[in-house]
């Protein structure tokens, strides 16, 4: 896959770790469990959630994390009083974000679900695929890279606005442990284009009965 990380990154900016290849296969394999879930065959599911590349997928996010680098911004009392009211995305519009830029993070690339997808199979798989606790042995890691997320390119805490035009479709990964409260600037990145169209997102996926 190209690199597009070609931006020199500023004084002090964290090393960029891009997703294994073996996360890309990622779409195939919650696309199989959806399909596993529609025709009832729960064990499948289960075989298919652990024929992911957990622990790939574990290292990525821990590898990505760049929290030293982060920290309280002074954004003053006009800013910080809409802090709260700007972070959060509502659903049609994390939806409209997903939509617009074909369910792909646009900082690494990788294929990403909608959170309803995980919801549903939370339900389906709940002893693998638990809420909690956080675990390489289950699922959970899956979760937390491939879920959908909308960053603000602007960080909320930066006084970044959740419109269209400062979200982004980005990987759990990139949003909490490599972008978080960072500009692109300070990290030295860049966002990836637009990629090719095919991937949906599972969105309304698995269809239950």
């Amino acid at each position: 896959m190209e690199d597009s990380w070609d931006v020199t990154p500023a004084a002090g900016a964290p090393p960029r770790i891009d997703p294994p290849d073996a996360l890309f296969t990622g779409a195939r394999h919650l696309t199989r469990i959806a399909d596993l879930i529609e025709a009832a065959d729960i064990d499948g599911a289960r075989a298919a959630l652990y024929a992911m590349p957990i622990e790939e997928a574990h290292r990525y996010w821990m590898n990505a994390s760049t929290m030293p680098n982060h920290g309280p911004r002074d954004i003053g009392p006009e800013t910080g009083s809409v802090r709260e009211k700007v972070g959060n995305v509502a659903p049609r519009l994390r939806a409209a974000v997903g939509n617009r830029d074909r369910w792909h993070c646009r900082y690494c690339g990788l294929p990403v679900a909608d959170a309803a997808f995980f919801s549903k199979v939370w339900a389906q798989l709940p002893a693998v695929f638990p809420r909690a606790p956080v675990s390489v042995a289950n699922g959970w890691p899956i979760d937390r890279v491939f879920k959908m997320t909308a960053d603000h390119v602007l960080p909320a805490a930066a006084g970044g606005r959740s419109t269209m035009t400062n979200l982004v479709t980005a990987c759990g990964a990139c949003n909490y442990q490599w972008k978080g409260d960072l500009t692109l600037d300070e990290l030295g990145g860049a966002l990836r284009g637009p990629v090719d169209p095919g991937w949906d997102g599972l969105v309304g996926r698995p269809l239950l009965l």
